[in-house]
């Protein structure tokens, strides 16, 4: 993440490169969701799983999702379940394109493309909330689901 210069206008979280305290997102002058007053961000020029995590996290907190205590695993599946079902509802449209993105009256992203972004926002945040370190998480999957026989199980899906 980056650090800030005393000059530009972050808060001190953002300015020592810890977004997830950021005080407010909305407010706050750093580049982590795409300020253009100090120079190209990471919603720019791509970002790690780790910045992945840590923005779902801080843009979740600073919207009010994580003000309630103790973290409870359940709602935080539930939520990733219901950003998979809304996929599925998608693509089960008599017009779907599985590339095709359009825009509600307000402007939200909607189609396959925004669904599926939200199910990566919803696992990142999820995965930040309870420490877990998602890219060491998915190299490691990735390397088991290598060794598999092709269609383990006999699965045809």
């Amino acid at each position: 993440m980056t650090n800030y210069a005393e000059d530009v206008d972050a808060c001190d979280a953002c300015r020592d490169g810890n977004h997830v305290e950021c005080t407010d997102l909305d407010e706050c002058g750093c580049e982590f969701m795409g300020d253009e007053r100090h120079g190209i961000s990471i919603m720019e020029v791509g970002m790690t799983i780790q910045e992945l995590q840590e923005m779902a996290y801080a843009v979740a907190k600073a919207k009010g999702f994580h003000s309630s205590g103790e973290p409870n695993i359940w709602k935080f599946l539930g939520n990733l379940h219901s950003e998979v079902s809304e996929a599925w509802e998608e693509a089960r449209k008599a017009d779907f394109d599985p590339k095709k993105a359009y825009y509600s009256e307000g402007g939200k992203p909607e189609g396959l493309p925004a669904e599926l972004a939200d199910i990566m926002i919803r696992c990142a945040d999820t995965a930040e909330t309870f420490g877990i370190n998602l890219e060491a998480a998915i190299r490691e999957k990735m390397k088991y689901n290598y060794t598999r026989s092709f269609r383990h199980g006999n699965k045809r899906a």
